[in-house]
């Protein structure tokens, strides 16, 4: 994958985990816990494979900061441990939302096609 494919990638990945996040906070919050869970699951793999892209891109986009998303991802993993679902879509609304959309912004200038 070249350079501008991976970008154009990242910002389709940005924009579909910002749409999740409040559907699967919303799914908490209706207290359907297990489909929530699952579709977190897949959030979580998702997240994972935007920051696999991130690193190749870290040093022409130094404001990216995939620890902060760590931190956030660790609260997540916190809350299920403890079953705290509405600690989770919190974060999913409030924090991981828009740490993903200051990401978004960041490619928003970019011309790729």
């Amino acid at each position: 994958m070249d350079y501008h494919e991976l970008i154009k990638s990242i910002r389709e990945l940005l924009n579909n985990l910002i749409n999740r996040s409040d559907d699967i906070a919303d799914t908490y919050r209706s207290l359907q816990y297990e489909e929530a869970n699952e579709r977190l699951s897949y959030f979580c793999e998702d997240t994972v494979t935007l920051v696999e892209g991130i690193v190749v891109l870290v040093e022409d986009y130094p404001s990216l900061n995939a620890e902060e998303l760590e931190e956030n991802i660790q609260l997540v993993y916190e809350g299920m441990k403890n079953k705290d679902y509405m600690m989770i879509a919190d974060l999913l609304q409030h924090e991981l939302k828009y740490l993903l959309i200051d990401w978004e912004k960041v490619f928003a200038d970019e011309q790729v096609q």
